[in-house]
């Protein structure tokens, strides 16, 4: 976990809460410096008000004015004109912002000019974004609202109760807080199960939240098998399993523990806890082409009582893929109307628009989104297709790297900059690229994206043949997306290919007999059907 950043002329070593300039060691400390680093997570996006309260002072109540006043003394401390701000500027009526981005400092870099590496993959939950993530990313929705409330068992303490609290903020400062007080407890009652597995989440939530290693995912993993061995038919384990795998890219593994977790709670006794699973298999569903069976998943947990605040962006997806455009349409507008804080609906709204060719209005609403301070990695490649639709190739790139530097363990934004970058790449290059990919599918990343990963670097090395045959087994391993295929400009110059509408034919026929299946289902609501006619 990187722990020292610098900022412009600033040094800030987060492990011991110092800033320097020019070796002098500046006054921020306390409040400030929690501030200052909350704002330092965030990269140089704007930061909410409503933010910055959850992360620096919950669980005390403090208003708006508490923030601005904290602001200037950290500026004072940092010796900050805000008239002429150098670190932090104030974006009114949202909050705050870093003006430059900060970098990580690792001993390379101190030591050796600066260079590019591609990251190594390590899951295919974060590896893949703008259209190619932006629902997929829906399962991290039912973290944030998971690692608070799948462990409301018998057996637990105030340490316990407050590792949950500060799990439920879904940041990754209070993440990091929820993981201490879960050790905590467990060093008391080192067989709380309770404890255990909100730890397990909460590793597992490192990775797929906030691109730490992935090694955090073998120690989730071990501590639900470390539950199982002594509760076998503890339902939450099996989930907890199936997320560490869900983070790693390994569907299949996800969904049969997701499946499992279900099968031993049928009744709900743990009513959150079967929500959360039933919400991540409904997605893996999709992710695998199972879209009849994600639709199923999705209405039943629509009806399980509490809805979470994703699931009609998740259902649009579905629906979507189906062709049941309308109604797919209907919930995506409503969700991005009613929750202007929700990232998904803010990712999820664009992108729908882009692929229906309504461009003016994507980029619209790419704006909005931007401007409500949902500056994802998703937003920033969604951006840079819209660009290249434009032709505009350099603000494309811009775009590429920004989404590389928000999300630093994902494979596909790198390679992105690597094939939109002024000087083509070597054929080297590209081959040693395509071999990495394909290591972590044969390590059992079954996501089919990774397959369109290799598309484009196949069609960057002229090889056309090869990039149908990698877009073939994306749709194999149950890539179904026609509408992103036909309108992404990533993929336009193998439209032409007589082998690329093969595979659209393939989708085609695959949609439609999920489709029929729906229509004949008798489980649909009728309205849905209504506007399926």
């Amino acid at each position: 976990m990187a722990t020292r950043y610098s900022l412009l002329d600033l040094e800030i070593d987060l492990a011991a809460r110092s800033v320097r300039r020019a070796q002098c060691i500046l006054g921020v400390t306390g409040l400030s410096f929690d501030l200052f680093a909350c704002l330092l997570a965030r990269s140089n996006a704007v930061v909410s008000f409503d933010e910055i309260m959850a992360v620096v002072w919950a669980p005390a109540v403090v208003n708006e004015e508490t923030v601005t006043q904290r602001i200037k003394l950290l500026r004072q401390a940092l010796n900050d004109d805000s008239r002429k701000p150098r670190y932090i500027r104030s974006v009114r009526g949202r909050g705050y912002q870093l003006i430059a981005q900060p970098r990580v400092i690792t001993e390379a870099s101190e030591s050796h000019a600066e260079r590019v590496d591609f990251p190594r993959l390590q899951r295919g939950s974060n590896r893949l974004s703008g259209r190619l993530l932006s629902v997929l990313a829906l399962l991290f929705g039912a973290v944030l609202f998971r690692a608070s409330d799948h462990v409301t068992v018998p057996g637990g303490s105030e340490l316990l109760d407050r590792a949950r609290y500060y799990a439920s903020i879904g940041q990754k400062d209070n993440n990091d807080r929820a993981i201490v007080l879960y050790e905590a407890a467990l060093q008391e009652k080192p067989m709380l199960s309770a404890a255990a597995l909100g730890l397990s989440f909460a590793y597992s939530a490192r990775v797929c939240l906030y691109d730490f290693p992935v090694q955090w995912l073998d120690r989730a993993d071990s501590l639900a098998r470390r539950v199982l061995q002594s509760e076998p038919r503890n339902a939450l384990a099996y989930e907890a399993l199936g997320y560490a795998a869900d983070c790693r890219g390994y569907i299949d593994s996800a969904i049969a523990d997701y499946e499992r977790a279900l099968e031993l709670d049928p009744r709900g006794l743990d009513p959150r806890g079967r929500r959360n699973a039933l919400a991540s298999v409904a997605n893996l569903y999709q992710v695998k082409g199972r879209l009849a069976e994600a639709l199923k998943s999705n209405l039943a947990l629509r009806d399980s009582g509490e809805k979470p605040r994703y699931l009609d962006v998740q259902t649009a997806r579905t629906l979507e893929l189906l062709g049941f455009t309308s109604e797919a349409e209907r919930l995506y507008a409503h969700s991005f109307r009613l929750y202007p804080d929700n990232i998904f609906s803010n990712v999820a709204w664009p992108q729908f628009l882009m692929t229906h060719g309504r461009l003016l209005e994507a980029a619209g609403a790419l704006d909005e989104a931007l401007a409500r301070g949902t500056d994802r990695n998703d937003l920033q490649l969604l951006a840079a297709e819209l660009a290249l639709r434009r032709g505009d190739r350099r603000a494309a790139l811009e775009s590429f790297e920004r989404a590389r530097a928000m999300r630093s363990g994902s494979s596909f934004p790198a390679t992105m900059v690597l094939l939109y970058a002024a000087q083509a790449p070597s054929t080297e290059v590209l081959r040693e690229r395509i071999g990495t990919v394909q290591q972590a599918i044969d390590a059992g990343d079954r996501w089919p994206l990774n397959w369109l990963e290799v598309a484009a670097l196949r069609d960057a090395l002229h090889d056309r043949p090869g990039a149908i045959a990698a877009l073939g087994k994306a749709v194999e391993a149950g890539f179904l997306d026609k509408g992103y295929l036909e309108s992404s400009p990533l993929f336009q110059s193998l439209s032409p290919e007589a082998g690329f509408a093969r595979v659209i034919a393939t989708i085609t026929r695959r949609v439609e007999e999920q489709r029929r299946a729906v229509l004949d289902s008798g489980w649909v609501p009728r309205e849905m059907l209504l506007a399926s006619r």
